[in-house]
């Protein structure tokens, strides 16, 4: 509905990085030219709409930019998020998806609005998300270290995970501006400060794709 009546408009629609398969945790990740695999109704239902504006792109040649974004973060949400408020509650992290991607949520939508110049009748499709992948393991240690309490790990990592290689977009777009130690300083502060949160888990733990 949304592509018929705004097909002569360049439309940017969000995806996600879990439409891919799983990749090796040792890997930089899937990239767009990776095959899609969803697993789970999340994942299906994304692909879903990417394939509703691929046929509006094929049949009204509407332009089409599909924002493939894994693990955004701020201050109220986000990964790291969840592991600080389970360090300072006690509660068990599952590190057995056990690696992810990060990005700043500034950064996040700084990189889709310069994508939405590139939509094309293609259409265009780009991985978003910060450089590198990181160790739930690691990152739940550093955060602990921030908020002066040490996580209670549990599990053992999985071999492969969501994780996405965003090179094509640091190409283009330039590296995200907000560094990881950034990311972590800021939701320890907030999580310290005893500032609210949205209190929606990301769910992060999960391999079946069932959000």
């Amino acid at each position: 509905m949304v592509a018929d009546r705004f097909s002569r408009s360049r439309i940017t629609a969000f995806s996600t990085g879990c439409v891919y398969s799983f990749q090796p945790a040792g890997s930089s990740g899937a990239t767009e030219r990776s095959e899609t695999n969803p697993v789970g109704s999340y994942p299906e239902s994304c692909l879903g709409r990417e394939v509703a504006f691929r046929r509006a792109a094929q049949n009204l040649g509407t332009r089409i930019a599909l924002i493939r974004l894994n693990y955004a973060v701020e201050f109220r949400y986000g990964v790291p998020v969840d592991l600080a408020h389970k360090i300072l509650s006690g509660e068990p992290i599952d590190v057995t998806m056990g690696h992810v991607n990060l990005i700043w949520q500034r950064d996040a939508v700084a990189h889709t609005i310069l994508a939405h110049e590139l939509a094309s009748t293609a259409p265009f499709v780009i991985n978003i998300t910060g450089p590198g992948v990181h160790r739930v393991r690691d990152l739940a240690c550093r955060l602990g270290g921030l908020l002066g309490r040490d996580p209670v790990l549990t599990g053992t990592e999985a071999e492969t995970a969501w994780i996405s290689d965003a090179s094509l977009s640091h190409r283009l777009f330039g590296l995200p501006e907000t560094s990881l130690d950034q990311m972590l300083e800021w939701v320890a502060a907030w999580q310290t400060a005893g500032l609210p949160t949205l209190n929606k888990p990301t769910g992060f733990e999960k391999r079946d794709g069932n959000f």
